[in-house]
């Protein structure tokens, strides 16, 4: 059974949400690998349990990823989960240190059906350099390998509670 963060910062959390948010969340996104789990030959308790493993390792993936690049820190040190946080924001909006942003929810959601689609989560994502010569200017860059699976819908949903990102993407050297 999932042990869900309700906003009391629970040590034992492991989850931002039920199995009936992620049921109503995929038919509400067309998520038919999440609706399609129902109809195969599991029984009722096995169904469950698939489907809890699939949230916690949503879970697990958002709040490995993201820990470092959520706006405020956690409201408790022995928290189970990365929310509630104190000073956390959305667009700049102060969130209370109690409350677990819909943000969450809706990304656990969505990594739970991107997991029930067989999408795999810590893809190879070691940067290849590529050199480009062009006459005299040479174009030093990183560039990710083919094999990586991006989930744009998970950046977009959870962008407004990330702070913003910093860094450069590439190095033009001339000789």
């Amino acid at each position: 059974m999932l042990d869900i963060e309700n906003g009391l910062a629970g040590n034992r959390s492991d989850s931002y949400v039920a199995i009936v948010d992620v049921d109503i969340y995929a038919e509400k996104y067309n998520k038919t690998a999440w609706l399609e789990l129902a109809k195969a030959n599991y029984s009722e308790d096995e169904l469950d349990k698939l489907k809890e493993a699939y949230i916690r390792q949503a879970t697990r993936y958002i709040d490995g990823t993201y820990s470092d690049k959520f706006t405020g820190q956690r409201t408790y040190a022995e928290q189970g989960l990365c929310f509630p946080r104190k000073g956390a924001t959305i667009e700049g909006m102060a969130i209370d240190d109690n409350i677990v942003p819909y943000l969450m929810h809706d990304a656990n959601c969505e990594v739970a059906c991107l997991l029930a689609e067989g999408k795999e989560l810590y893809p190879d994502t070691e940067p290849q350099i590529k050199i480009e010569m062009v006459d005299i200017l040479k174009s030093e860059y990183f560039e990710q390998s083919g094999n990586v699976s991006k989930a744009p819908t998970l950046e977009a949903i959870l962008k407004p509670i990330l702070k913003p990102r910093q860094g450069m993407r590439s190095i033009l050297i001339s000789m």
